[in-house]
Order: C-alpha cells, then structure tokens, then sequence
C-alpha cells in the first residue's frame, strides 16, 4: 500500500471521530509504526509498504476510543528527552518545563559543589531526569507512591545513564526520605476531585492517583509544605507547579509556614501562575 493512502485512511479516520489535530496526529502515528523520518513523508508518499492493515486499525481504535495518543506511542519527548511512558505514570506537560528551567537556574546558583534535590510524586522520572542531565553536580532523590510508577521512572533513567544520580524511593510524599535536601521539586496532583469528571476524556484516562488533589485541589501540596521544614537543609529551596487559580491561596499558605523566606509565583508561556517559589 502506498504511504499516500496509508496516511489518508487514517487522517480521514481521525477526523470522522472528531479526534483534534487529526492529520498531525495520523502523521505521528505512521511515522512512528512504520519507523520513519517526518520528512518522509512528502518525499515518499508514492512508495509502497507492506502494513498490516488490521495493526493499523487497532492503533486507530485505542485512539477513537479516547487513549491518549502518548500512551499509544509510548513515549513522549519532554525537555529534550524522549520519556517512556504507559497508564501507569502521568503524561509530561509542556507546562511543566517551567519548573524545570527554574530549578536549573536557581541549583546552578548553589553554593554548594554537590547538590541534593528531592522530586517528589516522580511519576515517570522526567522531572528528575532532565535537572540531573543539566545540573551534573546534582544527585536526586525521587519519590513515589505507586510502585508502578516507579518502574517506569527506573527504565526511564536507565536509559539515561542515570542510576547512579537518580534514586528511586517508594512511600507518601517525603516520607521516604532518609536525609535532608537542598531543593525540593514537585509537581503534585491539583485538580480538585470533583472537577475529574469533567476533565476531557483522554485526561480521565491517565492515573486518577496523578491527577486529583483533593476536595480542594490541594490536600498534597498542604501536606508536602507542612513537613517541608524537617526535609531542608539551611538556604534550602521548594519549587512546585500549581494551578493557577490557587496561586494566592498557597502564597498566603507559604507565607505563612515560611515566615523569613521569599515567596514568588513565576507565569508559563501563557501568562499564567504556574509555579511558586520559596527560598
């Protein structure tokens, strides 16, 4: 079957299902199952492959159905890195690089030679993946509660080359955490319960362990600042991505439990609250 018609098929299928970005996504799908380039595409739309027509149907009704499509790639690139991912874990945001960028910028500026950071709820590890790849003096600590997902994180920083960087550690929250910390990063669930189920359906297919923060959002952010302290050295850091609409809640939160540190908000791409800071 020519390329051509392959991608067609499944465009015209993605589209009758209402599935957004439909031709983006149709290309995604055929460049990656059939293992090409994207410029492939338009230089050999008229070539033939050999494809199991039934494979390709199955792809096509996992994403119909509503999977999301980094679930049926099983990978997503976030920050640079390709990141392993299945049902278990959360899907990496781009929103969430902020939190990254702060946290390299303000561990580069460490008095310190080496550097221990704390991800907590490390999901599929892409947190702590791509500080430790661009702070090189920086071990990490990452914490989940699912055991699942923690699997996913070790093949994630296997792959990396990290194991001797980035520890794996099960257990709530900072509970698993034998030492004190110079920066504690996170990005925990904030959704409030019952604003689940009015999430888009691709959403609700991620782990509801991931997602829900409580009646208000933020049963486990409130947890993690109020044992915060025990955790931190001196001069020690928290940086943790939020909801924007909780941003003035947790700033007189932090303020509170903080007396003597600074407490800033830094805005994402769209002009939005998106991650505190305290220091």
């Amino acid at each position: 079957m020519k390329l051509r018609g392959i991608i067609k098929s499944i465009r015209d299928a993605l589209v009758t299902g209402g599935i957004p970005d439909a031709h983006l996504e149709a290309d995604t799908l055929v460049t990656h199952f059939l293992c090409l380039e994207r410029t492939d595409i338009y230089s050999k739309l008229d070539e033939d492959f050999p494809v199991n027509i039934e494979y390709f149907q199955r792809i096509v009704d996992r994403r119909l159905a509503k999977e999301p499509l980094f679930y049926i790639l099983g990978y997503r690139e976030f920050y640079g890195i390709p990141i392993k991912l299945n049902h278990h874990v959360l899907i990496p945001r781009q929103e969430t690089e902020l939190l990254i960028d702060i946290a390299i910028s303000l561990g580069s500026k460490f008095d310190k030679q080496i550097l221990t950071i704390a991800d907590i709820g490390t999901g599929s590890g892409a947190i702590s993946i791509a500080i430790a790849l661009h702070l090189p003096l920086a071990n990490l600590i990452a914490t989940d509660i699912s055991a699942d997902a923690l699997s996913v994180a070790y093949e994630n920083i296997k792959r990396n080359t990290l194991q001797h960087r980035v520890s794996l550690l099960q257990g709530n929250l900072l509970e698993p955490l034998k030492m004190k910390v110079d920066m504690i990063v996170s990005n925990l669930p904030y959704i409030p319960s019952k604003l689940l189920e009015t999430l888009e359906p691709e959403i609700q297919r991620e782990p509801k362990i991931a997602l829900d923060g409580g009646p208000d959002g933020l049963q486990l952010i409130n947890k993690l600042l109020r044992k915060s302290k025990l955790y931190l050295n001196p001069g020690g850091i928290i940086i943790l991505e939020i909801d924007p609409n909780q941003n003035e809640k947790l700033i007189k939160l932090s303020m509170g439990l903080f007396p003597h540190s600074s407490v800033k908000t830094e805005k994402d791409l769209l002009g939005l609250d998106r991650v505190i800071i305290i220091k």
